[in-house]
């Protein structure tokens, strides 16, 4: 009894873990894991659609995004008045202040560094990265 238990544990696991895909919400998997220690949770079914529902929620995001009744002209471009303030380049002391202020144990971006290496820059390659910054911000 006991084996055949856990080689229906071990099924069901398998036919979960295939019927994971990449639009499966974490908090999805995180409550099914939850339930494979424990069979009294209660878990949300929602990450799963049927047949034309898919379409029919689709088309509800869209309504509600964008009801029917509003005017879509693509031509129109609301009016937007130029920002000295906005306009101008980030300065050394504002790239300091913003390295200062970031937490140390933030995750790294994606091309692998730190924010504690980049505090532990030379000033010269701080002020390549400013200039970086500044003509990605003029573009």
């Amino acid at each position: 009894m006991k084996r055949m238990l856990i080689c229906k544990k071990r099924e069901s696991f398998a036919s979960f873990a295939e019927s994971l895909n990449f639009r499966t919400g974490s908090a999805y998997v995180w409550k099914k894991c939850k339930i494979f220690k424990n069979k009294w949770i209660d878990i949300d079914r929602s990450h799963m659609y049927v047949g034309g529902s898919r379409e029919r929620l689709r088309q509800a995001a869209i309504n509600k995004l964008c009801p029917p009744w509003v005017e879509n002209d693509p031509g129109y471009m609301p009016s937007c008045t130029e920002n000295e303030f906005l306009d101008e380049h980030f300065s050394f002391s504002e790239l300091n202040i913003a390295l200062e202020d970031k937490n140390e144990k933030s995750a790294p971006r994606l091309d692998g560094m730190g924010f504690d290496i980049v505090k532990k820059l030379p000033i010269k390659l701080k002020m390549i990265l400013l200039d970086i910054f500044n003509e990605m911000y003029t573009l």
